[in-house]
């Protein structure tokens, strides 16, 4: 068992380095959470290194340490599979038709140009204009470090350049997260005659995202929620998935969802 699990955390650790050198390579530091997989590259090696002394008996361990170890891994195991399979699903949902409003939650613009993973949000709603052309967009985002302009500006003008009237935009551009996209949007479709109990109610973002933005959705007093999942740069899903994973215990540990 000793030799097996220096192999498997072995493959572990080089798994997670490869991921935080290529990414890095790829798309540097914009992500902190990426030297999440250098911390657990150190962890599995340690841990490799540790089964390997046991299997060679240069070191032995009491049995009630690794009931210990192994229960405290088994319990972190069960909590991220939970909330994996509920982000998940999320995902993997289809929006309802005839909705009264499209939060689109912003994401990182470069100067002023808009990201891939922002142009996702923007076409998957763009998408579901199509059969619903009734419906009205709220673009939700501030301005950021390194952004020229607010995230929710960049996302009006692309709709506009993409056939959509400008009366049908409303423009969020002071949030800084998404507790507050949700918050500062509410406030606007109460101001544009909407009712957060009866009009429905769509969020935009990555698919990633959705499960904690529709919990926040509702926890803002939003009765009839629906989401639309936009695509995930393929190379970032790990990351975005487990740092998702993250965001959605800490909310709800802090009754935010």
């Amino acid at each position: 068992m000793n030799l097996f699990l220096f192999i498997f955390y072995l493959i572990l650790s080089i798994s997670n380095i490869s991921y935080f050198i290529i990414y890095i390579l790829r798309l540097g530091t914009n992500n902190k959470f990426v030297y999440f997989f250098l911390i657990m590259s150190i962890v599995f090696l340690a841990f490799s290194i540790f089964h390997f002394l046991l299997f060679k008996n240069i070191i032995q361990t009491p049995k009630w340490l690794m009931v210990i170890v192994y229960g405290l891994i088994a319990v972190c195991l069960v909590i991220f599979t939970t909330v994996q399979s509920k982000i998940i699903v999320a995902a993997n949902s289809t929006p309802s038709k005839d909705a009264d409003y499209v939060v689109i939650l912003g994401a990182r613009v470069v100067g002023n140009r808009l990201t891939q993973n922002l142009k996702y949000r923007l076409n998957a709603s763009l998408d579901y204009y199509k059969d619903n052309p009734n419906v009205k967009f709220v673009v939700s985002g501030g301005r950021g470090p390194g952004e020229n302009i607010t995230e929710a500006d960049a996302m009006a003008g692309y709709l506009m350049e993409n056939g959509i009237d400008k009366n049908k935009i409303i423009i969020e551009n002071t949030s800084k997260n998404t507790e507050e996209n949700m918050r500062f949007s509410k406030e606007l479709i109460i101001r544009d005659g909407g009712d957060i109990k009866n009009n429905k109610v769509i969020v935009c973002s990555n698919s990633f995202h959705l499960y904690r933005s529709k919990r926040l959705m509702e926890k803002k007093g939003f009765k009839n929620v629906d989401v639309i999942g936009a695509k995930t740069k393929t190379f970032t899903i790990p990351l975005s998935y487990i740092r998702e994973s993250f965001s959605v215990v800490y909310y709800k540990t802090k009754g935010r969802i």
